[in-house]
């Protein structure tokens, strides 16, 4: 707990300095725990509900009484002091102080799973960025060929080897590169703003990404029970119970016990003054003839049933959760692998074959063109397949509320 805050210490004091943000999917949890400003405002729930729980279960203050009697004409009078003090007869003092210490720990699994949503939320730009920005270095080399072929055929065109047409093909599918590699950037340039400000950075404060996506392996089963929303759950139904003990407790209202102490003063028979002090003990006991709390007892009841039908939801939407990521998973793998490993060489030799036969005269610029499109499709859908993988391993991570562990990240 001491190195977690001396770490968010450390962070704070840097994004107060302007320094620079390395960020990873690695460090990605961190980063966002230190830095996000909605979840540091969401933190003082947690800090409002434990000033709740403090002022739950006290007794009432004492009341405290003086009355005054003077008789003008006969100089009679007394004076009363009074102090009384309210009980309750139940156990709603001790039913209060569950109900308040339970509200705290609702609000501790609240500000949890904000923090887990927003976590899978960085993680989930982390990766768009990572393969944008794999996308835009594909992009910028392959107009890097297609430039290099489009001078080619120039020279060819002015030495007469083939017609001017070929050459104005060739110029137009390289800016046609050009284009696309500029629309990723400005996709880039768009998720980057959005990935800031979840982190909370100013314009003065460069982000700086680093590391890899996941390595394309399925992750080891995790434990879903230790998700944050679950647990909130779970503590939603025990507050609920909570508070059904707390209305029933509140059927009968609070015994007042008091003490009054009262001087008199009066003229006995011989026609001379006397003071007189009297000690007495009052006790009121409400009734519960009009009013027994029912109606409330009736609406905490409906409540908890509601909080429990909705836990048993909450855990037939986590199981489906769970099954469709790994099921996309699975399918991203497979179909990652049939294009690394099959498709993507055949198109690769394709290419190859087919721009040394234009080099030769074989062959057509349009079929050249072609199977380089191919190619680069099949290395968008390699990228895709693994983005998509990335993205429900993401999914999966936060279903299971698994901490990011450095060996499922691959190198860059």
């Amino acid at each position: 707990m001491h190195l977690r805050f001396f770490l968010l210490l450390l962070l704070g004091a840097a994004w107060a300095h302007g320094a620079e943000v390395r960020l990873s999917l690695e460090n990605a949890g961190t980063q966002v725990r230190a830095r996000n400003p909605e979840l540091r405002a969401l933190r003082w729930r947690i800090e409002e509900a434990r000033g709740r729980m403090d002022a739950a279960g006290r007794w009432t203050n004492p009341e405290v009484g003086v009355e005054y009697r003077n008789d003008t004409d006969f100089g009679e009078g007394g004076l009363a002091f009074s102090v009384d003090q309210k009980f309750p007869l139940t156990r709603r003092l001790l039913r209060e102080k569950e109900v308040s210490a339970k509200q705290v720990e609702l609000a501790e699994w609240e500000v949890r799973d904000a923090e887990r949503l927003m976590v899978a939320e960085a993680e989930t730009l982390t990766v768009e960025l990572l393969t944008l920005d794999k996308q835009h270095a594909l992009l910028r080399q392959q107009a890097e060929v297609a430039a290099q072929q489009a001078r080619f055929i120039e020279r060819r065109v002015k030495s007469g080897e083939i017609s001017p047409l070929d050459a104005q093909q060739a110029k137009v599918d390289s800016r046609r590169l050009a284009l696309e590699a500029r629309k990723l950037e400005t996709e880039r340039l768009k998720t980057r703003g959005r990935l800031q400000a979840l982190l909370g950075l100013g314009a003065e404060e460069n982000l700086v990404l680093e590391g890899g996506l996941p390595k394309q392996e399925l992750p080891a089963s995790g434990d879903w029970a230790r998700r944050a929303d679950w647990q909130q759950a779970r503590a939603e139904e025990n507050a609920a119970r909570s508070e059904i003990a707390l209305a029933e407790a509140k059927r009968w209202d609070d015994i007042s016990v008091g003490v009054v102490v009262e001087g008199e003063r009066e003229e006995n028979d011989a026609g001379r003054k006397e003071d007189s002090v009297f000690v007495g003990f009052r006790v009121s006991l409400p009734l519960p003839l009009w009013n027994d709390n029912s109606g409330e007892v009736r609406e905490k009841k409906a409540a908890a049933e509601r909080v429990r039908l909705g836990a048993e939801a909450l855990m037939v939407a986590i199981s489906h959760e769970l099954r469709l990521a790994r099921e996309e998973m699975r399918d991203a793998l497979e179909l990652a692998r049939e294009v690394r490993e099959e498709l993507l060489p055949l198109a690769q030799e394709q290419v190859a074959a087919l721009e040394k036969a234009y080099a030769a005269g074989q062959a057509e610029l349009l079929a050249v063109l072609k199977a380089r499109e191919q190619c680069l499709q099949l290395e968008d859908g390699l990228l895709a397949a693994e983005r998509n993988f990335s993205l429900a391993w993401v999914r999966y991570r936060a279903a299971t509320a698994n901490s990011t562990n450095s060996s499922a990240i691959t190198q860059p």
